[in-house]
């Protein structure tokens, strides 16, 4: 995960630097998960057949060679776009195919509480890519902060390919039968069987409306801490790269809470709950750029806990729901949906800023409420649901 958030942190310096508008930030943001979407269904689904730790060695190799080319030959809008893509086919081959590996290995009642630390370490990483990248290029320049990304995936991909273990069938689920996953015909009839799941695809569209919100936050966190950094009348002593990282990181205790408390209430109820919070937070972070920066950062920190408190529970319960046999197949059309939405959503945010002046409160309060209002989608759909008999039956908590 270090290089995941490299750009994310340094986009002021490269903004700068080659005048770039709040668009091609967008664009640039953006093309990192439509790459990660272009590519995951392939490969998740292509996990139920193939040992996920090969998958994993091979797309950390990839993620790290694009974070040393952007390092060392990115000079403009076209090579910063193709290093971005580039990267985020790597991640598709390594978050949903690592939930797969460890999902292999790991089952019963606490598969729950083991992925929702799976997916809190996603958020660990994002912070610490965060906090190493605006450390390294507050001293030695943005483009060294991506050459020690490449250097940390590249230690990622040797620990992966020595520690992890390997699998030669899913002892968790029933035997399928052997074919080409690459064959579309076959690939078709792999994700019939998920969008006929009413359980499954409940949580499916709300993670879409999840990763539109979190990932649009990511990534316009350092612009927008910037522009509040710039209306304050002293020196804070933060850098924005640093603020980010801890709003992210708030995320990893509100995630694995999060789950925690949906395997009590159950997770229907604590996701439309706390989806509904993250719409009324969301709706005032921008608008507070002009208050002390301490504030920003906290009213921050509570909106980012409020983004991350139904990420695990929106995993493991379309885990859960999954089909007998289909679950690399669920998750794959989970991550497609949900990286899908997150490219629109940083890129939509980018668009809203130019349209209404860029760097005014108008444009910021605005830019923060639509990312919040993404979730008014998932609470209409679990809340529709609620009373249907398949998802009744089929909810997590109800299994």
């Amino acid at each position: 995960m270090a290089g995941f958030a490299t750009f994310s942190a340094v986009v002021t310096a490269i903004r700068d630097e080659w005048n770039l508008s709040n668009t091609a930030i967008g664009w640039t943001s953006g093309i990192y998960y439509a790459g990660y979407t272009a590519l995951v269904p392939v490969l998740a689904a292509l996990s139920d057949r193939v040992d996920p730790r090969r998958i994993l060695a091979a797309s950390i190799a990839l993620a790290a060679a694009a974070s040393l080319l952007f390092g060392v030959a990115a000079n403009g809008l076209a090579v910063a776009l193709l290093c971005q893509l580039a990267g985020g086919i790597g991640l598709a081959g390594i978050y949903m195919p690592g939930v797969k590996a460890l999902t292999d290995h790991v089952g019963g009642p606490r598969q729950g509480r083991y992925v929702s630390f799976y997916t809190s370490s996603f958020t660990i990483g994002t912070s610490a890519s965060f906090l190493m990248s605006g450390l390294v290029a507050s001293r030695l320049g943005w483009r060294r902060a991506f050459i020690a990304a490449a250097i940390a995936q590249a230690i990622a991909m040797l620990i992966v390919w020595r520690y992890v273990p390997r699998t030669s069938s899913n002892p968790l689920e029933p035997p399928r039968t052997p074919s080409n996953p690459l064959e579309p015909s076959r690939t078709l009839r792999t994700f019939i069987p998920v969008f006929r799941s009413r359980a499954a695809m409940d949580y499916i569209v709300g993670y879409g409306a999840h990763m539109w919100e979190l990932f649009a936050m990511r990534a316009w966190l350092v612009p927008f801490f910037a522009y509040s950094l710039s209306r304050q009348s002293g020196a804070p002593g933060w850098s924005a790269a640093s603020a980010a990282a801890l709003v992210t990181l708030v995320g990893v205790p509100a995630s694995i809470g999060g789950q925690e408390i949906a395997s009590r209430v159950g997770s229907r109820r604590h996701i439309i709950r706390t989806m509904a919070m993250s719409i009324a937070v969301g709706a005032a972070v921008g608008w507070a750029a002009p208050l002390p920066f301490l504030v920003v950062v906290l009213l921050t920190c509570l909106y980012g806990a409020t983004i991350s408190a139904d990420s695990a529970p929106l995993t493991a319960a379309a885990i859960a729901a999954a089909p007998p046999g289909s679950r690399g197949a669920t998750m794959a059309v989970h991550s497609t949906l949900g990286f899908a939405c997150a490219c629109l959503g940083s890129l939509s945010i980018g668009a809203l800023l130019d349209a209404l002046g860029g760097d005014t409160p108008v444009a910021w309060g605005t830019a923060f409420a639509l990312m919040g209002a993404s979730n008014a989608l998932g609470i209409w759909r679990l809340t529709a649901s609620r009373r249907c008999p398949e998802s009744a039956s089929r909810s997590p908590r109800n299994r």
